[in-house]
C-alpha cells in the first residue's frame, strides 16, 4: 500500500492500520465510519453501538496492586497490572448483565473464564489475532496432525495466548533472604533444629551463598549412607522459620505468602533455591516434591515471571516442569545447561461451556489494552479512534486535537494508544517528539509542528477545566455513560459542559468537533447534538422495522440496502453481529435497553410508553406503625424534593405533600409481598406497604442477592416482625410452594403471621402497569423519603442503576422484557394488587365515613356514661337542641 495512497485515503488507512495491530479485517460498518469520518463535516455526530465486550464472571480473579481481588470487586481507578508486568488503571466499569460463558484451559492446567464475546490476542496461523471468543470456537480450537515423536496425539492446539511479562511487584524487606528460604524449602530440615542436605560437589558453591545472605552456619555432618552428601546446619533463624509457618515435615510444605508479591529478583532467587536443592535443568527445569502445595506454590510463582508450568503426578510426589526464559538455577553446573528460546507460548487445550453468568466488562488504560486474569493469563481488552487522529497528524503536523472522554484515564488512553501508533507504524515514525518538544503522557507534541501553546494532542476528562484549551480537532469520545447520565441533573450538568466545545473550537477553515459515542439515557445528549444542526450518521445493529425513527440521519448505505431488500429488516447489519448474538443481547438488556443501546432509538421518553412517573407519588417521612388521615397531593414547584436526585426522564421528580395532618392512626392491616428470585443476577425482592383510609403507605422495600440461602429468609422473617405485617403474599409461578415451604419454618420461629402463595398469569409488564398506574394517578401511593433515598443512592454508588425501584418504575413499558430488571418493581405491583382487591372506596369518602363514624361513637360513650338521662339527652342531641 502506497503512502500517497493512505494519505488521501482514510478507509485505506484504516485497513493498514488493523493490518499492523493483527486485527481482523474492518467490518463493511467500520469502513463506512471511515468514509463518513472522511468527509471532515465541521460538527458531526457519529453514533454506533459499543464494540464487543471483554466481559468476564464476576468472581474471575484479576491482580491488583493490592494482591488479587475479583471483576465483581473492581473499583473505577483501581490499580491492576497488565500484560507488560506494570500497574494500570481500571479507566471503566460497564454494567453487569448475563451472557452465555465458557471456560477456556491452557496446556500448563491454567483455566479462566470469560463470556462468548471475549476478545483474545491469539497467535493463530503464524500470526498475532484479536478474536472474539465466538469466532475461537467457530473456528474449533485443535488441527488433526500426523502422529510424529513430538506430536504422539495428532492433535495440534491452533490457538496460543502470549505470556505474561515478569510481574514487576514493588521491592520489600523480607523475613529471610529468598534464596536462603527457597534452599531450605526445597531440601532442608525444619523441624527441630535448622538444617539443609547439600551434595559434597556444590557444598562450598551454596555455603558462600548462604554466608552472602548473612547467614550463621553450623556444624557439619556427612551421611553414613551417603559418603558424598552433607548436613549443614543454621544458626539464629529458628524463630523466623517458625513465624513464617514453616517449622513441618516436607508433606506440608508451603511459600510463605509475602513472597508471591515481592520483587522480581527475590521471587526468581526463591525459585533458584528451590531448584538447585531439589530442581532438575536440562535447558528448562523440573521440581520435585512430596507437598502437592508446595508444587501449586512453585507453578504459581514461576507464571508470575512470564514462565509456563505444568503439574504433574510424580513417583515421589509431585512434579513442576517449567519453560522459562529466566535461568532459574544459580548453582554453576545447573545454570550452564539453560538455554533461553524467547518462544514459549500458552496453548489453548479445552473449551468447557458454563451456561448463562453474570458478567462484566472492564476498559484498562494500557495501550495493549491487556490486563491478567486467573493463573497469570492474559486476556485483551480494545478501542478505536486513535486511527482518525493519526490521519490527521499525518496530513496536517499543525493540528491541535483535544480528546474528551466520560473519565480522564479513557481519554488518556486514547493518547497513549496514538503516541503507540506513531512510534511503530512506519509511516507515521516520523512524526515522533523530538526531545525539545513536550512528551508526555496526556499531552504531547509532533514533529514538524509549528511551536505554540496548545499541544498537538491533549487529553482530558469531560469534568476538567476545559475553558482556555483551544483545538482545530475535538473529539468527543464516549463522554456519556451511564453513570454520569442517570439523572436529570447530571444530564444538565453533562450538557453545559459539552457546550465549551463552541469556545474552545478554533475558527480554521477545517476545524472540526467530531462526537462518537452511544446513547445512554433516553434523553441523550446525542440526540441534542442533532437537534443543534450537526451533521448525524447513526449506525444501528439490525436493519430497522421504521428508518422513520431516525429523522434522516440512518447511514445512507444502510437506507440503500433496505431499499434494495425489504427482506433483510431485522437482520444484523454489521458482521460483528449474527442474530442468535443479537437475540441474546436482547433478552439480557430487555426492550427498552436494546432499543436504546442497540438500536439507537433515542424516542423513548414518550409518556404513552413510559407511564408510571415519580410526580405521581407523594413522598414523606412516615413511621412504621402509623400515619396522619389527612396527605394532600402536591406538584406545585415549591413542594419539588430537589435533594433526591431525578432517576427518571426529564421533567421528573419526587414531591412532598401539599398537607400532612390530621390526626396519628394505627396503620388499618400490613401485607409484605414477595418476589423470591434471586437467582444468578436476579434479586430476591420484598415489599411492605401498609393500608389507612384508602390509601397505601409504602414503608420498606428491599432487593436481596443470594436466592434462597438462610440470612435471606431470617432477614424477611425479622422484617415481617419489626412492621407487624399482618400477611405475607409470595409470588409462586415456577416453584410450586417451594419457597413457602423454606419461609414458613422460619417465620413461625420469628414472628407467626398469615402467608399466601398468589400465582400470577398475564403478562408482567402490563399486569405492573395496570395495577400501579391507577393508584398512582389517583395519588393514593405513599412512599417514605428514607426508602427514595437509601433506593437512589446504593443504584448510583454500586453502579447498578437497572436493579433500583425507581429506575424500574419509571423505565418499564407494555413492551414484553422491556425491563432487564424488574424485581423491585414487580413485588410492589403484587402487594400493592392483594391490597386494592379489598380497597376500592375512595379515599375521601373513607375519611368521611370513619369522621362520621367517630362523631357517633362518641356520642354513644358520651350517652352510656349519662345513661340516667339517656332519654332526654338523646332527644335534644339528635333534635339539634343541645
Amino acid at each position: 500500500m502506497k503512502e500517497e495512497e493512505v494519505l488521501n485515503d482514510f478507509r485505506l488507512f484504516v485497513i493498514y492500520t488493523w493490518e499492523y495491530l493483527g486485527l481482523p479485517k474492518p467490518t463493511r460498518m467500520q469502513l463506512y465510519i471511515a468514509d463518513y469520518l472522511q468527509e471532515q463535516h465541521s460538527r458531526m455526530v457519529l453514533q454506533a453501538l459499543r464494540g464487543i465486550g471483554k466481559g468476564q464472571p464476576l468472581s474471575c480473579k484479576v491482580l491488583a496492586k493490592e494482591g488479587w481481588t475479583t471483576i465483581g470487586e473492581l473499583k473505577e481507578g483501581q490499580e491492576i497490572y497488565g500484560a507488560n508486568g506494570k500497574l494500570q488503571t481500571v479507566e471503566q466499569l460497564h454494567p453487569v448483565s448475563e451472557l452465555d460463558c465458557y471456560e477456556f484451559e491452557f496446556s500448563d492446567g491454567r483455566k479462566t473464564r470469560c463470556d462468548i464475546d471475549h476478545l483474545w490476542k491469539v497467535y493463530h496461523q503464524s500470526k498475532w489475532q484479536v478474536l472474539t471468543t465466538k469466532q475461537i470456537l467457530d473456528k474449533g480450537i485443535t488441527y488433526s496432525r500426523s502422529i510424529t515423536n513430538k506430536n504422539t496425539t495428532g492433535i495440534e492446539a491452533k490457538f496460543k495466548i502470549p505470556l505474561v511479562e515478569p510481574i514487576d511487584f514493588e521491592e520489600k524487606v523480607l523475613p529471610l533472604d529468598p534464596y536462603v528460604l527457597g534452599y531450605l524449602i526445597g531440601d532442608g530440615s525444619l523441624t527441630r533444629g535448622i538444617s539443609f542436605t547439600i551434595d559434597n560437589k556444590d557444598k562450598e558453591e551454596v555455603k558462600q551463598y548462604f554466608t552472602n545472605a548473612g547467614m550463621s552456619l553450623g556444624k557439619e555432618r556427612s551421611d553414613t549412607r551417603r559418603p558424598n552428601v552433607w548436613q549443614v546446619g543454621v544458626l539464629g533463624i529458628n524463630h523466623t522459620i517458625k513465624a513464617l509457618g514453616l517449622n513441618v515435615t516436607s508433606e506440608y510444605k508451603r511459600i510463605p505468602k509475602e513472597y508471591f508479591t515481592a520483587s522480581i529478583k527475590d521471587r526468581v532467587a526463591l525459585l533458584q533455591g528451590l531448584l538447585d536443592s531439589d530442581g532438575y535443568c536440562n535447558k528448562s527445569f523440573e521440581f520435585v516434591s512430596k507437598s502437592k502445595g508446595l508444587s501449586e506454590d512453585v507453578a504459581d510463582l514461576a507464571r508470575s515471571l512470564g514462565a509456563i508450568a505444568r503439574i504433574s503426578k510424580h513417583q515421589h510426589g509431585w512434579r513442576v516442569y517449567i519453560q522459562s526464559n529466566i535461568n532459574l538455577c544459580r548453582l554453576e553446573r545447573k545454570a550452564s545447561k539453560f538455554q533461553a528460546s524467547g518462544k514459549h507460548k500458552l496453548a489453548l487445550v479445552k473449551v468447557t461451556s458454563l451456561g448463562t453468568m453474570s458478567r462484566r466488562c472492564i476498559t484498562v488504560s494500557n495501550n495493549d489494552s491487556l490486563y491478567i486474569t486467573d493463573d497469570y493469563i492474559v486476556t485483551h481488552n480494545t478501542w478505536i479512534t486513535a486511527a482518525y487522529v493519526c490521519w490527521r497528524l499525518l496530513r496536517n503536523p499543525n493540528e491541535k486535537v483535544l480528546i474528551i472522554s466520560q473519565s480522564g484515564t479513557h481519554a488518556e488512553n486514547i493518547a497513549v494508544f496514538i503516541k503507540r501508533l506513531i512510534r511503530g507504524m512506519e509511516i507515521l515514525q516520523h512524526l515522533q517528539a523530538r526531545q525539545d518538544q513536550r512528551d508526555t503522557t496526556v499531552s504531547f507534541d509532533v514533529n514538524g509542528c509549528m511551536d505554540t501553546v496548545q499541544p498537538s494532542v491533549k487529553a482530558l476528562g469531560i469534568t476538567s477545566q476545559l475553558q482556555g484549551n483551544r483545538a482545530t480537532l475535538i473529539i468527543s469520545d464516549d463522554v456519556e455513560g451511564q453513570q454520569n447520565s442517570a439523572t436529570e441533573q447530571m444530564r444538565m450538568k453533562l450538557k453545559q459542559a459539552t457546550a465549551e466545545y463552541e469556545a474552545i473550537l478554533q475558527t480554521d477553515g477545517d476545524s472540526q468537533i467530531l462526537i462518537l459515542g452511544t446513547p445512554q439515557s433516553a434523553e441523550s445528549i446525542y440526540k441534542g447534538f442533532r437537534e443543534d444542526g450537526y451533521y448525524t450518521r447513526i449506525f444501528p445493529a439490525r436493519y430497522p422495522d421504521d428508518a422513520s425513527v431516525y429523522d434522516g440521519c440512518l447511514a445512507p448505505y444502510i437506507v440503500e440496502d433496505m431499499n434494495r431488500d425489504s427482506n433483510i429488516i431485522g437482520q444484523p447489519i454489521d458482521s460483528r453481529f449474527t442474530d442468535e448474538d443479537l437475540l441474546r443481547r436482547e433478552a439480557r438488556y430487555g426492550k427498552s435497553g436494546f432499543k436504546l443501546q442497540f438500536m439507537l432509538d433515542t424516542r423513548l421518553s414518550d409518556s404513552e410508553r413510559y407511564p408510571l412517573k415519580c410526580y405521581d407519588l407523594i413522598v414523606t417521612d412516615l413511621d412504621k406503625h402509623q400515619a396522619h388521615t389527612q396527605i394532600s397531593y402536591s406538584s406545585a414547584p415549591q413542594d419539588k424534593i430537589n435533594v433526591l436526585s431525578n432517576i427518571g426522564f426529564n421533567g421528573d421528580g419526587f414531591y412532598r405533600p401539599s398537607t400532612l395532618g390530621g390526626e396519628l392512626l394505627k396503620y388499618e392491616g400490613v401485607y409484605m409481598g414477595i418476589d423470591p428470585s434471586g437467582r444468578g443476577s436476579d434479586e430476591m425482592g420484598y415489599a411492605i406497604v401498609a393500608h389507612l383510609h384508602g390509601k397505601l403507605f409504602l414503608l420498606e422495600q428491599e432487593g436481596l442477592q443470594g436466592g434462597y440461602v438462610t440470612d435471606n429468609l431470617i432477614r424477611i422473617a425479622m422484617k415481617a416482625q419489626e412492621y407487624k405485617v399482618n400477611k405475607i403474599w409470595i409470588e409462586d409461578n415456577f416453584g410450586d410452594g417451594m419457597f413457602s415451604s423454606l419461609l414458613k419454618p422460619v417465620v413461625n420461629s420469628i414472628y407467626p403471621c398469615g402467608m399466601e402463595d398468589v400465582k400470577q398469569s398475564k403478562q408482567k409488564e402490563l399486569r405492573v402497569i395496570d395495577t400501579l398506574e391507577p393508584v398512582m394517578n389517583q395519588h393514593r401511593l405513599i412512599i417514605d423519603k428514607g426508602l427514595v433515598e437509601r433506593d437512589i443512592r446504593k443504584a448510583m454508588t454500586d453502579g447498578k442503576i437497572s436493579y433500583s425501584l425507581f429506575y424500574q418504575l419509571t423505565h418499564i413499558t407494555k413492551d414484553r422484557g422491556s425491563l432487564v430488571h424488574d424485581d423491585n418493581i414487580d413485588v410492589l405491583a403484587l402487594v400493592v394488587g392483594q391490597w386494592m382487591r379489598i380497597l376500592v372506596q375512595n379515599p375521601e369518602t373513607v375519611y368521611d365515613r370513619y369522621k362520621a363514624k367517630q362523631i357517633e361513637d362518641d356520642i354513644n360513650l358520651f350517652l352510656k356514661r349519662n345513661s340516667a338521662h339517656k332519654t332526654s339527652l338523646k332527644s335534644k342531641i339528635f333534635s339539634g337542641k343541645w
